[in-house]
């Protein structure tokens, strides 16, 4: 180019660079001149970028000579950096005129910087080639494939679909695992057609990855594979098979839990019971038990004590409807069940089958009202015992159990039966039920007995007669003990009935507690947990990090502080949380395995979920964005309802008991703090101690009343106040001063707060946080069907 051609290039560049138009006639002009000169314009042109008054003209009249034979001089300049390379960037992005596809080999240069060009692509992705993509993966160096897998899952849209179900064959488990992590953001056929083959993947974060995807399919899924994974060694590949046979609700999944039921193991056979709370009604309950017919004896006793043991609220509704089936086998099977569940709910069905025609139905009733020890179908079991011969011995060990001396006449008159086993069981009975005031009457009513030509008879009749006269000794000496202040128990008296809280629980091994501040990475608990990492500390505990060296996986372990376990009853409300907690099987729930002792300290161990909690979020003190806050409220909503029909109240439901993992995927844990709904007495008015967070606390928690569901929805208004307004409703010094406020406070609307709270979420709110219980939503689902109408109205813009 002659000085004269570069002069006329240099003042054509420079009346574009000072234009801040490039529509105007003098840009027009310029760029007819540029056009003559192409290569030297663009070199021009991107040089002025770093000075110009006006970078956009500049770009705009540069994407006039941007095309596939120019893109490598603008490489080269966004090589360069600086305010040319960002300009560069930019237009790149936007620019239709070039093949984004010439860029892939440049994300292997390791000149260009990979931030910007990935943007770039990410932008151009719609016309991205597939299939250059995947060539630059089986061209990049092994140290190079991790980046190119960031970019492919950058870039990916619904066109790469069958490329990317070709990866999911290939040989490096890194590739396979990023195809189905992207596959997982789409559906169909071909994209469900891919994953199901990596269910069988040796690696587990692979299977655990192709559920996921599966997931969050809309067309029909062979749930058969699934079913199979809750075999899984893994616990975090079973508890994710669990949530997706929940999520697909495939009228098949019935048919393949039968096996799963049969297994050795009982954390299989739980797995198939977990299923089954999800997607079971009584007619999926009923055909899982005709299944059964046709199997062997222990087959039936084993998935009947699973469904029992660890059936949740539907499997539990679904048998209580089944026990007055007109199918004698299924009404059989029924009532083993009930046996098994020790549900209250049970009470009224299990009276009601004491009528049945069949004698094995009778019987097994009798057994479930015993464990029960619900006094109430004393009655109910005395009319039995009079019209029903066969059933008496049953009937009597049941009335002995349930300890109430309503049945002792009539157990008297059963010292007469001509049956031997009646009179041995009523001889038992009557020792058990006597006190001082019956005593006298059993005791003749037992002494012809003593005479009786049957030895055993005669045994229990002596036996019988001595703790008689006993309990008389004690009954006569005890109130000189009461006036003395000694108040020892009386010999002999009879022990209370066992608490159903602490049954099966052993106190841990006379050795010094564990100490957390001492445990260290890699470390082995019990022989058994290796110590990864302290996740953090509460008021009941310590959360740790461990390798379960039996399963190799990683899961949480909560060691108890050796001040919460020299606590019976708190001692108590961990075991109540095992048993109840761990039968809730959601998405939206950190799953709890189960309750062990430690050398000398107890340690619940439950779900790792890598993930924060909402508090983290929350300290900037900044609101949340509205829709993705009330996404993660519904979560929430999802999670507890289906904790509250499993009768458990989470009572502690705050921001950091509330984990937000990969995709604001939601997690509700730590129900240290819950108890069973049935229990009907609050620890407030048993320990005199609050349990609860004060700025959290609803005010019938404050003040010690019955708490319900309705509790934890005033919990989760507060929440939500926090995550739209950035704040608690109420603040004080004085954690005393907080829960006043909760009881005679009136809360500030979210809306002066952030005024782009919505209307209607702020009605929600408010409502959620009515003082008075009957004022709030009564249920977590109605809670979560008005904010999915709040959702709605959110996301249409209005």
């Amino acid at each position: 180019m002659g000085l004269l051609d570069g002069l006329r290039t240099r003042k054509a560049v420079a009346t574009v660079a000072a234009s801040p138009s490039p529509s105007t006639p003098r840009v027009a002009e310029a760029v007819l001149r540029l056009k003559q000169v192409p290569e030297a314009a663009v070199e021009a042109l991107l040089e002025a970028l770093d000075g110009a008054a006006h970078p956009e003209t500049v770009l705009a009249v540069l994407n006039t000579f941007l095309d596939n034979a120019t893109l490598p001089r603008f490489l080269e300049a966004l090589a360069g950096g600086g305010r040319a390379g960002d300009a560069v960037a930019r237009l790149l992005a936007q620019s239709r005129r070039y093949d984004p596809s010439l860029l892939l080999p440049a994300y292997l240069d390791p000149a260009i910087p990979k931030a910007p060009l990935a943007r770039i692509l990410e932008a151009q992705r719609e016309r991205l080639d597939a299939r250059g993509l995947v060539r630059l993966l089986a061209q990049a160096p092994e140290e190079g494939r991790a980046a190119v897998l960031r970019l492919l899952e950058a870039v990916a849209s619904p066109s790469m679909v069958p490329e990317l179900a070709r990866l999911c064959a290939a040989r490096d488990p890194a590739i396979r695992l990023a195809a189905a992590r992207i596959l997982r953001r789409f559906s169909g056929e071909a994209v469900r057609d891919a994953l199901l083959p990596l269910l069988q993947d040796e690696h587990k974060a692979i299977r655990n990855a192709a559920l996921e995807g599966l997931a969050r399919q809309k067309v029909p899924v062979d749930v058969a594979p699934i079913c199979a994974l809750l075999r899984d060694p893994d616990l975090t590949v079973q508890s994710k098979a669990i949530e997706t046979l929940g999520r697909i609700r495939s009228p098949e999944t019935i048919q393949h839990l039968l096996p799963i039921l049969q297994d050795d193991s009982e954390y299989v056979r739980r797995a198939a019971v977990e299923v089954l709370n999800l997607v079971g009604d009584t007619r999926a309950v009923k055909d899982l038990l005709n299944a059964l017919r046709d199997q062997d004896w222990w087959v039936r006793v084993r998935a009947a004590d699973a469904l029992g043991t660890i059936g949740g609220p539907k499997v539990v509704e679904a048998v209580l409807a089944l026990i007055r089936d007109e199918d004698e086998f299924i009404r059989r099977l029924a009532v083993e069940i009930l046996n098994t569940t020790k549900d209250p709910r049970a009470a009224e069905r299990l009276v009601a089958a004491l009528d049945d025609p069949d004698w094995w139905v009778r019987e097994r009733a009798v057994d479930a009202l015993a464990s029960l020890g619900d006094t109430r179908a004393v009655p109910s079991l005395l009319r039995l015992l009079e019209r029903d011969r066969r059933a008496r011995p049953v009937v009597i060990r049941a009335l002995a159990a349930l300890g109430d001396r309503r049945a002792v006449p009539a157990l008297m008159r059963c010292l007469k039966d001509e049956d031997r086993a009646v009179r041995k069981e009523a001889l038992r009975a009557l020792a058990r039920l006597a006190d001082g005031e019956h005593a006298p009457e059993i005791e003749a009513a037992a002494a012809p007995l003593r005479e009786a030509a049957d030895e055993e008879i005669r045994q229990l009749a002596d036996q019988t007669v001595a703790t008689l006269q006993a309990l008389v000794s004690v009954a006569r000496e005890e109130p000189t003990r009461v006036a003395e202040g000694g108040g020892e128990r009386p010999a002999g008296a009879a022990d209370g009935p066992r608490s159903l809280l602490v049954q099966g629980v052993e106190p841990p091994a006379r050795e010094p507690p564990i100490d957390p501040a001492t445990l260290e990475a890699g470390s082995v608990l019990g022989g058994r947990y290796k110590v990864v990492r302290r996740v953090g500390r509460g008021a009941f505990g310590t959360v740790v990090l461990v390798e379960d060296q039996a399963i190799e996986d990683r899961i949480v372990l909560k060691i108890l502080n050796p001040q919460v376990t020299a606590n019976a009853d708190v001692v108590k409300r961990f075991v109540l949380e095992l048993k109840y907690a761990r039968r809730i099987a959601h998405e939206n729930v950190i799953r709890i395995y189960d309750f062990v002792a430690i050398g000398g300290s107890y340690a619940m161990s439950m779900e790792y979920f890598e993930s924060h909690s909402l508090a983290a979020e929350l300290r900037g003190a900044k609101p949340l964005d509205i829709a993705r806050g009330v996404r993660i409220a519904l979560q929430i909503c999802r999670g507890m309802a289906v904790t509250h029909r499993g009768n458990l109240v989470h009572r502690d439901l705050k921001p950091s008991n509330i984990l937000i993992g990969e995709g604001d995927l939601v997690k509700i844990v730590d129900f240290g703090l819950a108890a069973a709904a049935r229990e009907g007495e609050t620890h407030l008015t048993r320990t005199g101690v609050i349990l609860g967070t004060p700025s959290y606390m609803a005010p019938e928690q404050i003040r010690g009343h019955r708490v319900d569901p309705r509790t934890d929805i005033y919990s989760l208004g507060v929440v939500m106040y926090e995550m739209f307004t950035g704040r608690p409703p109420y603040v004080a010094d004085d954690p005393m001063a907080i829960l006043f406020k909760h009881l005679e406070g009136e809360p500030e609307p979210p809306s002066r707060a952030n005024p782009a709270v919505p209307p209607a979420l702020e009605h929600v709110v408010l409502k959620a946080m009515a003082r008075r219980p009957e004022d709030r939503y009564d249920t977590m689902d109605s809670l979560g069907r008005a904010l999915e109408r709040v959702l709605a109205r959110v996301e249409a813009g209005a």
